[in-house]
């Protein structure tokens, strides 16, 4: 199955974004899967992290381009099987600051999880309502 994203407006964090949408429209859709997926992006310049860029803050730093700890990770993470399905980085990071970038990333991604699985769960109920009234009126 291949699926294809197409990102209408870009304020940073695409990849990551998509990552999530792509999955919980699969799981929406009814599809079997072994676990939902869900990403994260961060950006790391100097010793400054943000979770969650910008889009600026991802493209346009204002630091030089060649200084180490300058660049992006996005994690996509399959949270109930703790496995990484997707792992991305641009720019030169030292190990440590990689190893610890990858591990805020991880840790975001759980916290996102319960929020998926939550509209997942509303998402069926609606469905089932809608069932139920249908089945009701004929």
């Amino acid at each position: 199955m291949d699926v294809y994203v197409m990102v209408l407006q870009n304020d940073g964090s695409a990849l990551a974004g998509a990552i999530t949408a792509a999955s919980v429209a699969l799981a929406d859709a009814g599809l079997e899967m072994y676990d939902l997926v869900v990403g994260a992006s961060l950006r790391q310049f100097g010793n400054y992290t943000l979770l969650d860029p910008t889009e600026d803050e991802e493209f346009h730093s204002k630091q030089d381009a060649k200084e180490i700890n300058n660049g992006n990770i996005t994690v996509g993470l399959m949270p109930s099987m703790n496995q990484v399905s997707a792992l991305m980085q641009n720019g030169q990071l030292e190990q440590h600051t990689a190893s610890e970038a990858i591990k805020k990333c991880l840790e975001t991604c759980q916290k996102v999880y319960s929020v998926v699985q939550h509209c997942l769960i509303e998402s069926v109920r609606k469905k089932l309502d809608q069932q139920s009234l249908t089945s009701a009126s004929t």
